[in-house]
């Protein structure tokens, strides 16, 4: 999909979204180059969720193993993936924002600066591939087959993503494409049910955490109560009855990945 920059040239939705991230690196350099401190680009009323996506890849990654991270960015979720002790390999469509990475991430870790669309390495290297928020910047087909073709039989896949469910939560990413901070293509593919099923059926077993059933009700109780009493309510809900239908984000794990989908 081709759409005009500011200089009026017609130019990708991908290269568009490139641009963005390029940009939000260079930001995110020159502030750690003063204060070293991590940039956090999502709401603390969803660290539920990123605690859970954690604590999978604790649980499912151990030393010694080769670990894709695909969608890597400056870096954000990697440095949890070095812990483990596995050989991990950092993949990203932005070479500056791969810079960041390795400038603030203690650690060895390989880059490597491509469209995860087409991800130039070996077929079956890797024991376990991870991404987090970056599904819908590429074609599903494409991805899903990368994905699938860089993993060993028998080894596993987490993806914590947004889901295409949420009516609020639809809108919302129209009026960031509307205000120009999304492209319509990555709207349309925003992952749904049968992306997830997609996964699913090539792994002998795999399992779904929904998130965020609650987090439009958690604001007008900031509003009223404050914002400490809202975290905690947010937590406690999201502990005592997981999200389901009305979720707009999921945590995949599938593991003991099969060449052929059941």
């Amino acid at each position: 999909m081709l759409k005009k920059n500011r200089n009026k040239e017609f130019v990708s939705d991908l290269e568009l979204e490139k641009n963005r991230y390029d940009e939000r690196a260079r930001d995110e350099l020159q502030m750690f180059s003063i204060d070293k401190s991590p940039t956090t680009y999502y709401s603390e009323f969803i660290s539920p969720i990123f605690d859970k996506y954690y604590e999978l890849i604790c649980i499912v990654i151990k030393p010694g193993m080769r670990v894709l991270e695909i969608g890597a960015g400056t870096g954000a979720h990697t440095k949890i993936l070095i812990d483990s002790g596995a050989e991990v390999t950092a993949q990203d469509i932005s070479r500056i924002s791969l810079d960041v990475l390795r400038s603030k991430i203690k650690g060895t870790v390989n880059t490597l600066t491509s469209n995860m669309e087409f991800i130039p390495l070996k077929d079956k290297t890797f024991d376990c591939i991870v991404c987090c928020n970056v599904l819908s910047y590429g074609n599903p087909s494409k991805v899903n087959h990368e994905i699938f073709r860089l993993l060993k039989p028998g080894g596993s896949l987490i993806i914590m993503d947004s889901l295409n469910l949420n009516y609020i939560y639809r809108l919302n990413r129209m009026l960031h494409y509307l205000r120009d901070e999304r492209t319509k293509s990555t709207l349309k593919r925003i992952p749904n049910l049968n992306r997830i099923k997609q996964f699913s059926t090539r792994f002998e077993s795999s399992k779904v955490y929904y998130f965020g059933s609650y987090f439009w009700v958690i604001f007008p109780i900031k509003f009223l109560l404050g914002r400490s009493i809202a975290l905690k309510i947010n937590q406690t809900l999201e502990k005592i009855k997981p999200s389901g239908s009305g979720a707009f984000k999921f945590i995949f794990v599938g593991q003991k990945f099969t060449s052929q989908s059941n």
